[in-house]
C-alpha cells in the first residue's frame, strides 16, 4: 500500500505506523461526501467479498484478515467495467507481464 485515505474518523488513524512503512496518509475534506463515498463504497465492496469468500468456504472467523487480503487480490486482478474491462494491474503497469 503506497497511499491511505481516511476521513476524520479515528479508525484508520495510525499516523506514526504509516510514516514508519512510508505511506503516504491524507485526509479528505470535511463536509465531502463526494470524496468519502468512493472510499465508502471500496470498503463496502471489500467487505462483501470477503463475507462471501468465508461464507463460500466455510472458514472461520479467525480467517478474517487472510480472507480480505485475498478478496482484495481477487478485485485487483477481475476485469472492472470502471476501468473499461481491464485488469486494475494493467492501469498501473507500464509493461504488463505475458501470461501465456
Amino acid at each position: 500500500m503506497k497511499i491511505i485515505r481516511f476521513d476524520s474518523g479515528k479508525e484508520f488513524d495510525f499516523i506514526e505506523l504509516y510514516d514508519k512503512l512510508g505511506i503516504l496518509h491524507k485526509r479528505s475534506s470535511v463536509g465531502t461526501l463526494q470524496q468519502n463515498s468512493f472510499a465508502e463504497r471500496k470498503h463496502q465492496h471489500i467487505l462483501n467479498k470477503t463475507h462471501s469468500l468465508i461464507f463460500q468456504y466455510g472458514l472461520p472467523k479467525s480467517y478474517w484478515s487472510y480472507a480480505a487480503a485475498h478478496a482484495i487480490y481477487l478485485i485487483n486482478r477481475l476485469p472492472s467495467v470502471v476501468w473499461k474491462k481491464k485488469i486494475l494491474l494493467m492501469n498501473f503497469c507500464i509493461k504488463f507481464p505475458q501470461l501465456s
